[in-house]
């Protein structure tokens, strides 16, 4: 899906937080455009980020928006809005973590659907933090925060629904006939496009692109070996 203009003019200069934006076309399906970019965290470790779509414009909302999603989850320039203690916390959240002072810092939330707004520990929201319970949540970026909620939405009941399947708790069942179909007819075109007839992309300058990864920046600290 290409994104409206706004949204393509906001990616376009977050882009430029990233490092090494390039494109490549599968073999098989010549195309597909995949855009990859590479960042850093705050230790200066690399984190990299993909994207796919019929087009360059596509791949590249594709790939600079999880960048921008996992920058919102990792950010620590704005803080998030504190709490008023009269607002409920959210699943007895209060108790889990009343001799925690660690986790004592509260955000606000606003209810959907009808459920008053209340509150949750901040540690919820930022990646990075010790908190680690099972529960389901999404994150996305839009061209306005109604589209970003929308997304947020969307996976958050994706990954609830993966978590069920995988757990045993519910049966898998078939895709319909015209999900089959938009599928069959994307890996057609994938497959019978060409790489240059996606070459032209309103999101060219002035990103970096289309290059070989440079050397890492030198930072202080090095990421350690993967764990075997």
């Amino acid at each position: 899906m290409h994104g409206p203009p706004s949204n393509i003019d906001a990616l376009r200069a977050f882009a430029g937080n990233l490092d090494g934006i390039q494109a490549v076309h599968p073999p098989d399906a010549p195309g597909a455009s995949i855009v990859m970019a590479l960042g850093r965290d705050r230790a200066g470790h690399s984190v990299t980020f993909a994207g796919c779509g019929l087009s360059l414009d596509e791949a590249f909302v594709s790939c600079v928006g999880e960048a921008a999603e996992w920058s919102a989850q990792n950010a620590r320039q704005r803080p998030l809005a504190k709490a008023a203690p009269a607002l409920p916390a959210i699943a007895d959240f209060d108790q889990l973590f009343a001799e925690s002072p660690v986790h004592a810092e509260w955000v606000a939330l606003d209810g959907l659907g009808g459920t008053p707004d209340g509150r949750a520990p901040r540690d919820l929201f930022v990646a990075g933090a010790p908190l680690r319970l099972p529960l389901s949540h999404g994150c996305a970026a839009g061209s306005n925060p109604d589209a970003a909620l929308f997304g947020a939405l969307c996976e958050w009941v994706e990954r609830d629904a993966a978590l069920a399947w995988w757990s045993g708790q519910r049966r898998a069942q078939g895709a319909c006939a015209a999900a089959k179909e938009a599928a069959q007819d994307w890996l057609t075109e994938a497959r019978q496009k060409t790489p240059g007839a996606s070459r032209s992309c309103s999101t060219s300058a002035p990103v970096r692109r289309f290059r070989s990864l440079p050397p890492p920046r030198s930072t202080a600290t090095e990421a350690p070996p993967p764990s075997a």
